[in-house]
């Protein structure tokens, strides 16, 4: 698609003059001759280049550039102007003008400006595009959210995914940690090869180091035909070590040694075999406490933590739980061969009152028994388990304090602001009435109700 310029000019002479020297940038180009004709041009098109003359009827230049920006329009200003001051220059470039033409200029100037613009702005839109399909391609993988926090995940996603680093991920069971492990797979430059996944807690020592390593014909006992492992068959990929947290110390030596040079040996092998995998690592625990209890080797470490990406349990961000519910009424409706369900405003107060220990993995279930016992089109709270209907706007859920600690303010106000919100409803947003319900002073509900929720803004 071409690009786009419009040309602002009160001096019709000058008008033509631009627009034949820029004809042979083939772009496409419109003229106006005032600010006023230009506002109706510019709320029906999108223009890549703006040329404005500071100096126009009715409304100048800055102000139509600042008129633009307040509704959004992102188009490349250049600015000319035959009476130059350091101010007019300093403003235009403060409201987000690219160049600053002074009258007269040589033609060929404002015609290398534009090229460079436009080279420019391309390189945006590249951009842009590049990261619109990262975000789809991750989302195929149901990491999904409009929360800060987890935009803050995607975002660190975006920028380790094209790199080699080792990635150390961590947070709770169930906060969906293979998920950004697929996520950084799929937007690497390793996404046509294997990506390869082991839980490391699940297997005893003697059988992750030939899962990992594999062996030689007559290793061991059974060991009747040679067997690559997975470090050789995620070559030129991705491997995916879950749970590492768990490994035993004398495994996390080979796997050090493993990663200083990636050389591995196969189990009863004689020779190094070179392998080219990219390392990601996933954990619930505390490494840096496991370190200092002598559970965890402080080399390795700093080996797989490379670089960290935290993920918060879905108790932080609540906000998403909406959106999960509709990715996940979605894909279990399609796998059980149903029509998509309305869900109750019941069904949804329930779920997102709900503190889920088992995070998002918890509420994949949940959706997926809901929909498998529901009768009729609607989901009710009578398709939920009892655990959750005992559990609605009851503080009394199950204590969980992590090993790396919890900060006990912040629980108590967010306790706090789901009684005010409960009481806001049961009194239709009457706060006065409200407070009374919650035996506070209505001058206290209105101080801590708009601290909490600005703070959670």
């Amino acid at each position: 698609m071409k690009n786009s310029i419009l040309v602002i000019e009160d001096e019709h002479n000058l008008l033509f003059i631009i627009k034949k020297a820029l004809a042979p940038l083939g772009c496409e180009i419109e003229t106006a001759t005032s600010a006023l004709i230009a506002q109706d041009y510019v709320l029906k098109k999108n223009f890549d280049i703006i040329i404005c003359d500071i100096k126009l009827p009715n409304m100048s230049g800055i102000e139509f550039l600042k008129w633009c920006r307040e509704r959004g329009i992102d188009s490349d200003f250049i600015i000319m102007t035959a009476f130059a001051t350091t101010d007019t220059a300093i403003e235009a470039l403060r409201m987000g003008a690219s160049e600053y033409l002074i009258k007269p200029f040589n033609i060929d100037e404002l015609r290398l400006i534009v090229e460079k613009t436009v080279k420019v702005r391309n390189l945006k839109k590249e951009n842009i595009l590049l990261k619109t399909q990262v975000f789809q391609d991750i989302k195929k993988t149901g990491l999904i959210g409009e929360s800060k926090e987890i935009k803050k995940v995607l975002n660190l996603v975006q920028k380790v995914a094209p790199t080699d680093a080792t990635v150390l991920i961590t947070g709770e069971s169930g906060v969906g940690k293979e998920l950004v492990a697929k996520a950084i797979h799929l937007n690497s430059k390793r996404k046509d090869n294997k990506f390869l996944s082991i839980n490391c807690a699940a297997l005893p020592e003697s059988l992750l180091e030939s899962e990992l390593f594999g062996y030689e014909k007559g290793a061991f006992t059974g060991a009747d035909r040679d067997k690559p492992g997975m470090f050789e068959t995620a070559h030129k990929g991705t491997l995916f070590l879950d749970e590492i947290g768990e490994m035993p110390l004398s495994m996390q030596a080979k796997l050090l040694r493993v990663l200083q040079d990636f050389k591995i040996r196969r189990l009863g092998g004689r020779s190094d075999i070179e392998v080219d995998v990219r390392i990601i690592c996933a954990t619930n625990r505390n490494i840096e406490e496991e370190v200092k209890k002598g559970q965890f080797r402080e080399d390795l470490y700093y080996r797989i933590n490379v670089f960290h990406i935290p993920i918060p349990p879905l108790r932080e961000r609540k906000s998403d739980i909406p959106i999960l519910l509709t990715y996940f009424i979605d894909k279990f409706s399609k796998k059980l061969g149903i029509k998509k369900p309305a869900v109750s405003k019941e069904f949804l107060n329930y779920i997102e009152n709900y503190s889920f220990p088992g995070n998002v993995r918890e509420l994949e279930n949940l959706v997926e028994r809901a929909l498998t016992i529901m009768e009729g089109e609607t989901l009710l709270p009578s398709h939920l388990p009892e655990k959750i209907l005992n559990n609605h706007n009851n503080i009394n859920e199950e204590i969980n304090v992590p090993e790396q600690g919890i900060d006990i303010e912040s629980v108590l106000d967010e306790i706090r602001l789901k009684y005010m919100e409960e009481a806001l409803r049961k009194t239709g947003g009457k706060m006065k009435d409200a407070a009374k319900l919650l035996k506070m002073s209505f001058r206290s509900f209105r101080y801590y109700y708009h601290k909490l929720k600005n703070r959670n803004a």
